[in-house]
Protein backbone atom coordinates (compact mmCIF):
# COMPACT_ATOMS: atom_id res chain seq x y z
CA UNK A 1 0.00 0.00 0.00
CA UNK A 2 1.33 3.44 -0.88
CA UNK A 3 1.35 6.29 1.62
CA UNK A 4 2.33 9.91 1.28
CA UNK A 5 5.18 11.12 3.48
CA UNK A 6 4.59 14.57 4.94
CA UNK A 7 7.40 16.15 6.91
CA UNK A 8 6.39 18.13 9.99
CA UNK A 9 8.16 21.52 10.14
CA UNK A 10 9.95 20.37 13.32
CA UNK A 11 11.23 17.28 11.50
CA UNK A 12 12.56 19.43 8.66
CA UNK A 13 14.24 21.72 11.19
CA UNK A 14 15.80 18.71 12.93
CA UNK A 15 17.14 17.38 9.63
CA UNK A 16 18.66 20.80 8.93
CA UNK A 17 20.23 20.88 12.40
CA UNK A 18 21.49 17.33 12.01
CA UNK A 19 23.17 18.32 8.74
CA UNK A 20 24.73 21.42 10.32
CA UNK A 21 26.00 19.53 13.38
CA UNK A 22 27.56 16.73 11.33
CA UNK A 23 29.03 19.20 8.81
CA UNK A 24 30.90 20.99 11.60
CA UNK A 25 32.44 17.76 12.91
CA UNK A 26 32.87 15.66 9.75
CA UNK A 27 32.42 17.91 6.72
CA UNK A 28 29.60 18.75 4.36
CA UNK A 29 30.03 15.65 2.19
CA UNK A 30 29.54 13.23 5.07
CA UNK A 31 26.70 15.35 6.48
CA UNK A 32 24.93 15.38 3.12
CA UNK A 33 25.35 11.63 2.66
CA UNK A 34 24.05 10.92 6.15
CA UNK A 35 20.99 13.16 5.90
CA UNK A 36 20.29 11.79 2.41
CA UNK A 37 20.35 8.24 3.85
CA UNK A 38 17.90 9.26 6.59
CA UNK A 39 15.54 10.83 4.05
CA UNK A 40 15.81 7.77 1.77
CA UNK A 41 14.88 5.55 4.71
CA UNK A 42 11.91 7.74 5.61
CA UNK A 43 10.67 7.88 2.03
CA UNK A 44 10.89 4.10 1.75
CA UNK A 45 8.01 4.04 4.24
CA UNK A 46 5.74 5.25 1.42
CA UNK A 47 5.36 1.66 0.31
CA UNK A 48 4.46 0.09 3.62
CA UNK A 49 3.59 -3.56 3.26
CA UNK A 50 0.00 -4.61 3.84
CA UNK A 51 1.19 -7.94 5.22
CA UNK A 52 1.76 -6.71 8.76
CA UNK A 53 -0.26 -7.36 11.86
CA UNK A 54 -3.96 -7.64 11.17
CA UNK A 55 -3.64 -7.41 7.41
CA UNK A 56 -7.34 -7.69 6.72
CA UNK A 57 -7.80 -10.64 9.05
CA UNK A 58 -10.61 -10.04 11.54
CA UNK A 59 -9.24 -12.67 13.95
CA UNK A 60 -5.78 -11.15 14.26
CA UNK A 61 -4.63 -9.23 17.30
CA UNK A 62 -2.03 -6.49 17.57
CA UNK A 63 1.36 -7.60 18.93
CA UNK A 64 1.96 -7.58 22.66
CA UNK A 65 4.68 -4.94 22.88
CA UNK A 66 5.18 -5.58 26.59
CA UNK A 67 6.37 -9.10 25.80
CA UNK A 68 8.71 -7.72 23.15
CA UNK A 69 10.12 -5.21 25.65
CA UNK A 70 10.62 -7.96 28.22
CA UNK A 71 12.51 -10.06 25.70
CA UNK A 72 14.68 -7.09 24.78
CA UNK A 73 15.45 -6.37 28.42
CA UNK A 74 16.44 -10.00 28.87
CA UNK A 75 18.78 -9.90 25.89
CA UNK A 76 20.28 -6.57 26.94
CA UNK A 77 20.65 -7.76 30.51
CA UNK A 78 22.68 -10.77 29.35
CA UNK A 79 25.08 -8.58 27.37
CA UNK A 80 25.90 -6.22 30.23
Amino acid sequence: MAYRIIYHPKAEAELDKLYADIAVEAGTGIAGDFVHAVITFIEALETFSGTGHGAGRPDSRPPDHRLSAQRQRGVLGERQ
